[in-house]
């Protein structure tokens, strides 16, 4: 992959990141593990297993499948990877900081969290990319 790929997959991703952040699609995905809530509850698993450990959980895994499973070392493939590595990421990172008492609801700056979030987000793609472009 030549410079001008790689500069147009890093100022697609960068537009993705800030487009799906601000929009609040993240929102969607919350809402879907949100689904997963009411059968976790009304069953014996929520003593073993918390609904927010179990969110966690599948977006790990979507999330390792994604970064160490997938392969093609193609531009569209590269691309379509970091799309998923950011649609999984925000909602993972927000769980993951709301677990900790670090999140937006806990009263902490409000500029910190998103600065904090888009720079985690974009150091997993930029390991995505680093990891699938060394092969080529």
């Amino acid at each position: 992959m030549n410079l001008k790929n790689k500069i147009i997959l890093k100022l697609a991703c960068a537009a993705f990141i800030i487009f799906y952040y601000y929009s609040l699609l993240w929102m969607l995905l919350m809402y879907l593990l949100g689904f997963l809530y009411i059968p976790i509850n009304n069953s014996f698993l929520k003593q073993y297993l918390p609904f927010e450990y179990l969110s966690l959980l599948i977006l790990v895994i979507g999330l390792i499948w994604l970064i160490f499973k997938s392969n093609g070392t193609k531009f569209i493939h590269v691309l379509l990877q970091d799309i998923g590595i950011i649609i999984l990421s925000i909602p993972l990172l927000f769980i993951v900081f709301s677990i900790f008492k670090m999140s937006i609801d806990d009263g902490i700056n409000t500029y910190f969290i998103v600065i904090r979030d888009l720079l985690l987000t974009i150091l997993f793609v930029n390991y995505n990319d680093y990891k699938k472009l060394k092969k080529m």
